[in-house]
C-alpha cells in the first residue's frame, strides 16, 4: 500500500522536473536566439561603418536637379552612351518640340529585333517616327564609361504640371500636379575626382554639340520659388538673313552682343554690373521676338522667357527664376510695360485710343522688378531683353542706364522690307534637280539666272504698291501665301488687296469710335440719373 501511496508522489516529481526541464530549455533557446540576433546585426552594422569609412575612398556621388543645365548635359550623356537599353521602363509620348530626352525608335529597334532597320524611321520605314519613348531612370543602371563603373539612379517628386502653373480652386495646384523625376543621383566608383569631373564636361561638350541646330527655349514651372526652369522647348535655328528687319537694326544689335560677350574681363576690372539691358519697343508682329531668337541661335545662346502679361508670378517667384538664370544667356520679359504703378494712365490712355488693346495687368511690382534686375547674381554675363507694344507706359527708372542700355524701335513693313520678304518667299533656295546632269547643267543655271531676275523685277514693283510702314511683316506674309505658286499674280492682286485691307481698318477704326462714344454716352446718362 505504501509503494501504491509513493507512485502518485514520484510521477508528480518527474512531472514537475519535466516541465522545470522544458522551461530553462526554452530559456536557454530565447536567450540564445536574442544572442545570434546581436551578433548577426552587431555585424550588419560593423559592415556598414566599415563600408562607410571605405566608400569614401573610391565612391563619389554627385547629384543634379531637374532645372538646371547639368541635368540636360547629363540626360543626354545617358542618352548618347545607351543606358537606356537595359531598360524595361519607358513613358511613351507624341513627338513635339518639348524636349523630354526621349528615343526616337520604336521598342523593336531598342532591343534589336530583326525588323528594328525598318521600324527606325517609323511604321512605314521612310516617315519620321512621331512617338518618343523616355527612359524613367527609376531604377539603378551600372553601366560603363572610360573604364569606370558608374550607377545612375533618379528621384521623384509632385511637381507642377503645367508649364504655366494654372491652379486648381482654392488656388490649390494639387489637381494639376504629376509624378516626375526631380533628381539624378550619380555613383561613380572611382578613386579620383577627375573622373567625376572629366565626365561632366564631356556631357557638357556633347550638349554644346547637339544644341548647334537649336535655339532651346525654357520656361518656368510652379514653383517659382525655387527658380524651376525645367520646362524646354526647343526650335530650329532662323538663319541671320531670313530676318525681315531694317538690316541696320540687325546689324546693330549682333554687333553690340558679340562686343558685350567678348568684354568680360572690362567690366570685372572698372566695377560694373556685367549685364546688358535691352528693349525692342513697336507694334506688336513688327519681329521683336523673332530678332531676339534669331540673335541667340546665331550666338548659340539659351533662352529664358517670362511673359509679364500672365499675372501668375510674384515679386518674390520673379526674384528667384532670374537668380536662377545662368551666366551667358539670354533673360527675355516680355511686355514688360504690364509692369507698372501707373495702372489709371495706362486706363486713361485706353479710353483715348479706340485702337488699344486691354489693360493687362502684372503680379510682379515695379519695386520688385527693379530689386530683381539690379539683385546679387545678375551680373553675371546676363542679357536682359524686354519687349513692350506701348513704350510710353514704362516708368522711367526701369529706363535708366544700367537697366536697359540700348533701345531699338519696330515699325511696320517697309518697302525694302516688302521687297526683300518677297525675293525670300519665292526664290528657290534648293538646287535644281538637273544639276546632277552634265548635259542640262548648263540651262539649268542659265534658267536659274532668268527666273531670279523675273523675281527681282517683281519684288520691285510689289514694294512699291504696298505703303510705307502700314503693314507688318506677317500680313504680307499672308498674302504672299495665297499666291506662293504664281509670283506675277501675287503682284497683280496687291493694289486690290491694299485697298481692301485699308478701308477693313476704316471701318474697324468707326466702329471702335462709335462704341466709344456710346458707352461715354451712357456714362453720362447714368451720371445724371444720379444727380
Amino acid at each position: 500500500m505504501a509503494h501504491l501511496f509513493s507512485w502518485p508522489q514520484t510521477v508528480g516529481s518527474e512531472r514537475i522536473w519535466a516541465q522545470g526541464s522544458i522551461a530553462t530549455s526554452y530559456a536557454f533557446g530565447v536567450l540564445n536566439w536574442r544572442a545570434w540576433n546581436f551578433i548577426i546585426e552587431f555585424g550588419r552594422k560593423m559592415i556598414e561603418w566599415l563600408w562607410q569609412r571605405i566608400k569614401v575612398l573610391f565612391v563619389i556621388t554627385a547629384r543634379f536637379q531637374k532645372g538646371d543645365q547639368t541635368y540636360d548635359w547629363l540626360m543626354l550623356l545617358l542618352a548618347e552612351e545607351r543606358v537606356w537599353a537595359s531598360s524595361c521602363d519607358f513613358k511613351v509620348v507624341t513627338r513635339s518640340s518639348r524636349r523630354r530626352w526621349g528615343i526616337k525608335q520604336s521598342p523593336h529597334a531598342l532591343y534589336g529585333s530583326p525588323t528594328a532597320s525598318s521600324l527606325k524611321a517609323g511604321n512605314h520605314g521612310s516617315t519620321p517616327s512621331r512617338t518618343e519613348y523616355v527612359p524613367q531612370y527609376r531604377a539603378p543602371h551600372l553601366f560603363r564609361y572610360k573604364g569606370h563603373w558608374i550607377e545612375i539612379d533618379c528621384t521623384s517628386k509632385r511637381e507642377g504640371g503645367h508649364p504655366r502653373g494654372f491652379r486648381g480652386r482654392g488656388g490649390h495646384r494639387g489637381s494639376h500636379r504629376r509624378s516626375s523625376g526631380n533628381e539624378l543621383i550619380l555613383t561613380v566608383y572611382s578613386f579620383r575626382m577627375s573622373t567625376l569631373s572629366d565626365l561632366v564636361d564631356s556631357a557638357r561638350k556633347l550638349y554644346i554639340e547637339f544644341s548647334k541646330p537649336h535655339v532651346t527655349i525654357h520656361q518656368p514651372i510652379q514653383p517659382y520659388q525655387e527658380g524651376n526652369w525645367s520646362h524646354v522647348v526647343t526650335k530650329y535655328r532662323r538663319p541671320l538673313d531670313s530676318l525681315i528687319i531694317e538690316e541696320s537694326t540687325k546689324t546693330t544689335l549682333l554687333d553690340d552682343v558679340k562686343e558685350f560677350l567678348g568684354s568680360e574681363s572690362w567690366y570685372i576690372d572698372r566695377g560694373i554690373p556685367y549685364r546688358r539691358g535691352y528693349l525692342l519697343h513697336g507694334p506688336p508682329g513688327t519681329g521683336k521676338t523673332a530678332t531676339i531668337y534669331t540673335l541667340a541661335g546665331e550666338l548659340g545662346l539659351e533662352i529664358y522667357v517670362l511673359t509679364m502679361s500672365e499675372g501668375l508670378i510674384n515679386d518674390a517667384g520673379l526674384k528667384a527664376l532670374i537668380r536662377a538664370v545662368p551666366s551667358h544667356a539670354i533673360l527675355l520679359l516680355e511686355d514688360i510695360d504690364c509692369v507698372s504703378h501707373s495702372l489709371r494712365i495706362e486706363q486713361d490712355e485706353a479710353m483715348n485710343d479706340p485702337q488699344s488693346r486691354p489693360v493687362s495687368k502684372s503680379a510682379v511690382t515695379l519695386s520688385g522688378l527693379l530689386n530683381a534686375i539690379d539683385g546679387v547674381g545678375t551680373d553675371r554675363g546676363r542679357l536682359i531683353f524686354c519687349t513692350t507694344n506701348h513704350l510710353n507706359h514704362l516708368e522711367p527708372a526701369l529706363l535708366r542706364p544700367g537697366r536697359i542700355d540700348v533701345k531699338v524701335e519696330y515699325k511696320a513693313a517697309s518697302q525694302a522690307q516688302a521687297r526683300t520678304l518677297f525675293i525670300a518667299f519665292f526664290t528657290d533656295r534648293t538646287p535644281s534637280s538637273s544639276s546632277s546632269h552634265d548635259n542640262t547643267t548648263g540651262a539649268s543655271s542659265e534658267s536659274a539666272a532668268v527666273t531670279s531676275s523675273v523675281v527681282s523685277e517683281l519684288a520691285h514693283r510689289f514694294s512699291k504698291l504696298i505703303p510705307p510702314h502700314e503693314f507688318i511683316i506677317p500680313d504680307l506674309q499672308g498674302y504672299l501665301l495665297l499666291h506662293r505658286k504664281d509670283p506675277q499674280s501675287a503682284v497683280n492682286g496687291t493694289q486690290e488687296w491694299v485697298d481692301a485691307q485699308m478701308k477693313e481698318r476704316s471701318d474697324r477704326k468707326q466702329r471702335l469710335i462709335a462704341k466709344r462714344e456710346k458707352r461715354v454716352g451712357g456714362m453720362s446718362e447714368a451720371m445724371k440719373m444720379r444727380k
